[in-house]
Order: structure tokens, then sequence, then C-alpha cells
């Protein structure tokens, strides 16, 4: 199973939605995409209108209950009024997470766990818990099934040791992939992505599924403005099996002017990549949108830009779990 790590940004919901009807044909042929949603804004009509989509089409999402970044700081949206229906609609399906991060202590997870008992949860693992002993004991005596998702720093982050202490059932590796830099201008053409579609079923304890935080990052700001290039992230298997990721940056990187015209430039790229044959990236609906604007010559906005290369690399994973 893959697990998609999203904030509850506009244009993340919009990505999610859009995707659907992929991940409902992925199910079908037994591949599993199940969206992780952070909420960061507190009015939850987006977010009840994407959980809506998942839901009707059958299949299932994890909403965090106690966000550590954005507007929604510790709030729990499945219980407000819109999102409190749909939780009850399919409690199986819609499965509420809580952050765990090294100074939580275990009464507050105890809470979280007394708001929904016998349901299925959600544990995000996100920093190593100094005493993970007493965390454990109080997970271990949920009746529900628990699932742990684990962020994996690589060296010195949380590895199969501390999982340990967690049981062996239900554990979810993610990492992040994406190498964020502070310019755009800065990004190379192409880096190493993932590998964890080919080593996850071989970490100990063995592991249920894999994910990670998309062309985005694990990383939250709330501000924006012009930037000096445009660039467009695209994830894509490389002949070895691994994941990689291209970044199409504009010509023009000197001057905030122009953005039309720098998304133009680096669109230009991308559709110079993706029509090369044998063809490196998968047709997918997504990469149809950014033909269709190639050939219309249109900027859509850069949150456009941003929604389309999510919903790639949802695609795209979908094929490959």
């Amino acid at each position: 199973m893959f697990y998609q790590y999203l904030r509850g940004k506009q244009h993340e919901l919009l990505a999610v939605r859009a995707v659907v009807p992929q991940l409902a044909a992925a199910r079908q042929a037994g591949r599993v995409v199940v969206p992780i949603i952070e909420p960061v804004r507190t009015a939850p009509n987006a977010l009840a209108t994407a959980t809506e989509a998942m839901l009707t089409s059958g299949g299932s999402l994890i909403v965090v209950t106690n966000p550590i970044v954005g507007a929604a700081l510790g709030t729990d949206l499945l219980q407000t009024a819109t999102m409190a229906p749909l939780y009850q609609s399919a409690p199986d399906r819609l499965i509420p997470a809580y952050i765990v991060l090294s100074t939580t202590p275990v009464g507050a997870v105890q809470q979280f766990l007394a708001r929904y008992p016998g349901a299925p949860v959600a544990i995000v693992h996100a920093e190593r818990c100094p005493t993970p002993g007493p965390v454990a004991q109080a997970l271990a005596g949920h009746t529900g099934p628990v699932t742990h998702l684990f962020h994996d720093a690589g060296t010195g982050g949380i590895g199969g040791g501390y999982r340990t202490q967690f049981g062996a059932a239900g554990h979810v590796v993610l990492r992040d992939g994406f190498r964020r830099r502070e310019k755009n201008a800065e990004y190379p053409e192409a880096e190493f992505f993932t590998e964890l579609h080919q080593t996850y079923r071989a970490a100990q304890p063995p592991c249920a599924g894999f994910g990670d935080f998309s062309t985005v990052g694990d990383y939250f700001s709330d501000k924006g403005g012009p930037a000096y290039a445009v660039t467009i992230h695209l994830t894509y298997q490389h002949t070895d099996g691994t994941i990689w990721v291209r970044h199409f940056v504009s010509d023009r990187t000197e001057t905030q002017a122009d953005p039309d015209g720098k998304f133009l430039e680096a669109l230009a790229k991308l559709v110079a990549f993706v029509q090369q044959q044998p063809a490196p990236v998968p047709q997918t609906a997504a990469v149809a949108e950014f033909l269709d604007l190639h050939q219309r010559q249109h900027f859509p906005a850069l949150g456009k830009v941003k929604e389309l290369s999510m919903r790639h690399h949802l695609e795209l994973m979908a094929t490959l779990v």
C-alpha cells in the first residue's frame, strides 16, 4: 500500500479529488493508495468535499486530528458538524490519525484513543518518543486496528529498532524524497527521489506499506509571492526501477517579471522530456493536462501547476504499489 502525506491546502485537496477515478481503478487491480491529510485550514468544507469523493468511490482516507502546523493547529476537524457525518458513514475507511512528537504526553494519546474507541486509528510517529513504552502500552490496549506511520529520516531517524517497540503489525514507512531548495533556480535537472517501493517489504519489522510527501516535501509555509524562476517538478521511474524527480526550470531567473512566460519556458522543457521515445513518463491524466496547457500556451497560475505535479505523482505511484 502507498500512503501519500499531504497538507490540506486548497490545491492539495483538489489533487486528491481529481485522482479519485485513477485510484479507484488501481484498487480494482489490487493497488491501494491512501491519502493522509494534515488539515491546515480551520474551514472544513474543502476537506469534506475531497473526503466525500474518496469515500463515495470506495477509497480510504486518513485525517490528522491534531495538526502541528497551520491555522487548524491542534484542531480535530473530524469532530466538526461538517466532517462528523462523513466519519460516521464510514468509520472503517475514514481513519483518524494522531501525530506523536518527542514531547507528546501519554495522556494526550489516551484521550485521542478514547474519542475513537474500537475504531481503526493511525499514529503518525513524526519524532522519536524518548519513553515509548507508555505510549506503546496505551496503543496496545486499543481494541481497533492501529496503523503506525513512521517518519524515516534516514540515518538518525526512526528505524527498525524503534519500531519494534510498537508491535509488528500495521507499520508504514514515510520518507521525504523531495530535496527542497530556497530558490527555484537552484534545482538540478534531475535527482533521486525514492526506492521505498522496491525495499519496504524487506524492512524489519515488516512493513505493510510505504509513503512520501509528494513533490512538495515535508515542509509547510503559508507565505507566497512572485518567484524569480518558475519550476515544474515531475517524478518518473528510472531505468533501474527507482523513482527520480525532474525539475524543469524557466530560462529566466533574474527578476520576478513575466511569470506567465517563465511557466511556458519550463513547460516546453517538460513537454520535450515526456515526448521522448521510449517515453520516460507514463501518460497520466496530469501529464495530459500539461500537454494541453502547452498546446494552448496557457498559464493556469502556480497553484494549479503544483496541483498537476502532485496529481501526476499520485497516479505514478498508483501503478507501482
